[in-house]
């Protein structure tokens, strides 16, 4: 993808999703697909927070209260870009450079994501009992 396409997504994170592939976790697990991730209005020039979308329910296994709450079931077709039953895991957000972003990720235009569902995410990021409070801060 090129900077001015991840800027405009940027502009417009309702209808965008990032399709990323972390080179770190690729070196030892080489199969892996890349993940759906929302992008989360941030507030620093070089960086973007992602919210990742995941089919694994590994997260909901705690007895943790304030971390459940922070998880969100999406079911398939809520969306056109989600296929099967998931969650948004809003405890496991993710800062990433837009150059990483650029050389390891793609675009995906999606169905328009309500503007109370993206609110929704945000709030449950500032909620979490395990995101940083510089993280939260920084959040738009």
């Amino acid at each position: 993808m090129t900077i001015s396409e991840l800027e405009k997504a940027i502009a417009n994170p309702n209808k965008f999703i990032i399709r990323y592939r972390d080179p770190e976790f690729v070196k030892s697990n080489p199969k892996v697909a890349a993940h759906m991730y929302i992008i989360i209005p941030y507030n620093d020039d070089n960086m973007l927070l992602l919210n990742m979308i995941t089919s694994s329910l590994f997260a909901k296994r705690t007895n943790n209260q304030a971390y459940l709450e922070c998880i969100i079931d999406i079911k398939a077709g809520d969306y056109d870009f989600i296929t099967k039953d998931c969650i948004i895991d809003c405890n496991q957000c993710f800062l990433k450079s837009k150059n990483e972003l650029i050389d390891n990720a793609t675009l995906q235009e999606c169905d328009e994501m309500s503007q109370n569902f993206l609110n929704e995410l945000k709030n449950r990021i500032k909620q979490s009992p395990v995101v940083k409070k510089k993280i939260k801060k920084h959040i738009l």
